[in-house]
């Protein structure tokens, strides 16, 4: 496992860190140096601890850091170690391979952060805990507020009621609250976009752009956010650098595992187990985009386990419904980035122009100093 943490020397990455900007320099903490509590959340592959002490972070309040460690596959609901005799065979051999995936996202999710150039709207990586390939080893990462999944639940969609009133919504509709709600969607959709083409700019494609995947930071004073304005892209497990001996197809067709995502979100060339790569991302953030305007799945669950809503998308390219709420220029802009082809989506930059220049109109309408 150590091997993960040594970037290859022609890494696109380092050869641009090289000529922008210094190494982040991040603290490797020993065992002792922390203290971590009980579970906060819990994934596919790793899982999240509060911190009740730590010392040798600069600038560190341990009530506001939390410690993501592997998960254990190799425990039973009584948390207590399985023996491994115990277990046939195609079973140990399974949870075997989960723990390996398990270490291994976790290491290589450590060796993006530490090497990438620091982004306002990327989780910034705060200290090393342990050696990799351990169950000691973790990230520290400074807490979230909460997930863009948990804020849609538990705010917006009750914020979108009480706008509309039982009316239906349309971007037209000139009531305060409904433009700064408005707004506020359009800034996270914006501020989303900055952060995925800053991974685009070192050949990093994310791949799992998903709710659950996007937080918001807590205020500098320990305090919630109302408006939650700062976003922070996390979980880095699946994400890619793509490099030049992968190019099988030009351009932008990569040699890459397929069905890495989350159905509804992932494009169909990563279903289809076909060439791809940073465009991959710009299809999964027009379906993100049509999740935090329609505050509803692209795809639900049962529409997934019964696939037609799948084989629509692959096979007979239908995308969710327009928006009303949409500005003519933003419903343009996310069609243009889920079209089957990923040769004509357009890259981030223009993506970003777009919803810049919406941001500054929303501004004007609602006369929200700019932020």
């Amino acid at each position: 496992m150590r091997r993960l943490l040594q970037w290859e020397s022609g890494s696109t990455l380092v050869k641009l860190q090289r000529t922008e900007s210094p190494k982040q320099i991040i603290p490797h903490l020993k065992t002792n140096d922390i203290v971590v509590g009980e579970q906060l959340a819990q994934g596919c592959f790793g899982a999240v601890y509060v911190v009740t002490f730590i010392r040798g972070v600069e600038n560190a309040d341990a009530q506001q850091l939390v410690v993501k460690r592997a998960r254990c596959f190799l425990q039973s609901q009584a948390n207590e170690k399985i023996v491994m005799d115990e277990l046939d065979d195609e079973e140990r051999l399974k949870q075997q391979k989960k723990q390996k995936i398990s270490f291994f996202d976790l290491a290589c999710e450590a060796q993006f952060l530490q090497h990438l150039p620091s982004h306002p709207h990327i989780i910034h990586l705060r200290a090393i805990l342990g050696s990799p390939g351990t169950f000691e080893y973790g990230l520290v990462f400074d807490k979230l507020a909460l997930t863009l999944a948990e804020l849609v639940d538990d705010k917006w969609r009750t914020e979108y009621a009480n706008c509309i009133g039982g009316r239906r919504l349309r971007w037209w509709n000139n009531t305060a609250r409904m433009r700064a709600f408005y707004y506020q969607r359009v800034r996270v959709v914006a501020q989303l976009a900055s952060a995925l083409n800053h991974l685009h700019q070192y050949s990093i494609v994310y791949r799992d752009i998903k709710p659950p995947n996007i937080g918001f930071a807590i205020n500098k004073d320990g305090s919630k956010s109302s408006d939650y304005r700062h976003l922070q892209l996390f979980d880095f497990g699946c994400a890619k650098e793509l490099k030049v001996k992968h190019l099988i197809e030009q351009p932008d067709g990569y040699r890459a595992t397929p069905m890495t995502g989350t159905v509804g979100y992932m494009a169909p060339e990563v279903m289809l187990n076909q060439p791809y790569g940073l465009s991959a991302d710009v299809f999964s953030f027009a379906m993100m985009m049509w999740y935090i305007f329609s505050l509803e799945k692209p795809i639900n669950h049962n529409q997934i386990c019964s696939s037609t809503a799948v084989d629509d998308m692959l096979y007979r390219h239908k995308r969710p419904c327009a928006l009303p709420i949409l500005s003519d220029a933003l419903q343009h802009l996310m069609q243009q980035c889920w079209v089957r082809d990923r040769l004509q989506r357009p890259k981030f930059p223009y993506v970003l122009s777009v919803l810049e220049a919406e941001v500054a109109s929303q501004q004007l309408l609602i006369a929200i100093p700019g932020q």
